[in-house]
């Protein structure tokens, strides 16, 4: 009775002591089999990440990936590393969509497993515009991304996610998908603001007035922004708020552009 007492006690402190090793960040697994096998695991695919090897380093980080799925972050960081190389070494079309998808999974999977969802948002839109903007049957699913991107992130949104949002919607909205005229407009608005504070706040102006304009030729791609546009959508906006002089800003830009000669009154 004694000697299993004392061998039960040995288990646990021996459990408490590898808890105790783990760097911060990390969650090993208690069971001590389950634990080696993770380690293994772990040194696996990193070593053949290294070499290039990334057929190899995916089918070990499978196993983390289902095993122990919140051991740490860097396994999703890692795992899209992998899965965007073996994109550029696919050939089928099915092959490199598959590839794409699994990398997109990798952010949601960081996200649910450790959280900073603004963030990791902002680094999938620029690889979810990247990869799914030439597949008409992800339009909405791109779209959808990127504005849970832009919103969540505001004016900490990535200048290339901006663009990028708008171009998502227009290509969603020119192919039949649910997207008014009026919604578009409102992304156009919410992109352009969120462009100003950052020029307001040390931005690189060169590179936000290039953005800024491609956005004006994504809108005047998508919408039929003349006169009438103006006077009927957003003069309106403009009357029953006008101290706002982000709106007036903008009708007047747009107005230049659609070179009428009268201000909404």
């Amino acid at each position: 009775m004694r000697v299993k007492l004392i061998f039960s006690l040995l288990v646990l402190l021996s459990g408490l002591a590898h808890a105790q090793s783990d760097p911060p960040g990390w969650n090993y697994p208690t069971d001590p089999d389950l634990r080696a096998k993770t380690d293994e695991k772990i040194v696996l695919y990193t070593d053949n990440m290294k070499l290039g090897n990334m057929r190899i380093a995916a089918d070990h980080l499978s196993w983390l990936l289902q095993n122990t799925p919140d051991l740490n972050k860097s396994i999703y960081i890692n795992g899209a590393k992998i899965y965007e190389n073996l994109i550029g070494e696919a050939t089928e079309d099915d092959a490199k969509n598959f590839l794409a998808d699994s990398t997109l999974a990798m952010y949601d999977l960081r996200i649910q497993y450790f959280g900073e969802e603004a963030n990791v948002l902002n680094r999938k839109g620029i690889v979810a515009y990247k990869y799914l903007k030439q597949r008409k049957d992800k339009y909405g699913d791109l779209y959808e991304m990127l504005k849970k991107a832009v919103d969540a992130n505001g004016n900490t949104s990535y200048d290339n996610n901006l663009l990028a949002y708008l171009d998502a919607a227009r290509r969603f909205k020119l192919t039949g998908g649910d997207l008014s005229d009026d919604t578009f407009f409102e992304i156009y608005s919410q992109v352009t603001e969120i462009l100003d504070y950052k020029r307001n706040n040390g931005g690189k102006a060169e590179r936000l007035d290039k953005i800024s304009e491609n956005l004006d030729k994504i809108l005047s791609a998508t919408v039929d922004v003349d006169c009438t546009f103006v006077e009927e959508n957003l003069a309106p906006k403009m009357r029953e708020n006008p101290d706002d002089v982000k709106m007036a800003k903008l009708v007047f830009k747009l107005l230049l552009t659609a070179q009428c000669s009268d201000s909404p009154s």
